[in-house]
């Protein structure tokens, strides 16, 4: 009985005390707002886009992938960019100041410290929610405002 007290403890310690990676943190404010310091238009968001650069930013965190991952990990009608770095230099990613219309961005922390950032980005119009819970990804073409 003592033996398995002693093990709940280290459980429950090392459940608090270990830095938890793998929890993505949604980004497209911080991403718009370095987009508004460059006189830059917003990025809208695009709800598919944001769960798959979520899941990008928690696969390389866990694999400390700073650059793309092997296996591209979002949509065929959108793109990608990724970037590690330390909290000081904010957000660095490809995409961040192009012309797309739709985004979804996050981060996630790796056990080195370092945000893994990911940009998802497309010019097509998300799909209606009932389409993104169905698995229908196809989105029709919006003209892009110049």
């Amino acid at each position: 009985m003592k033996w398995i007290l002693k093990m709940l403890i280290v459980l429950v310690i090392g459940l608090v005390f270990v830095p938890q990676a793998f929890a993505a943190h949604d980004a497209l404010d911080e991403v718009n707002a370095w987009r508004s310091k460059r006189g830059l238009r917003p990025f809208m968001r695009h709800v598919r886009l944001s769960e798959t650069a979520a899941t990008c930013a928690d696969y390389r965190a866990a694999k400390l992938i700073e650059g793309h991952p092997s296996q591209p990990m979002f949509p065929v009608y959108a793109t990608e960019g990724c970037g590690a770095a330390d909290d000081h230099w904010g957000w660095l990613s490809c995409c961040q100041d192009e012309n797309w219309q739709y985004a979804g961005a996050a981060w996630t922390r790796g056990r080195d410290g370092q945000r893994y950032m990911t940009l998802h980005v497309t010019n097509q119009s998300p799909p209606p929610a009932a389409d993104l819970h169905a698995g229908n990804r196809t989105a029709k073409q919006v003209p892009v405002p110049r």
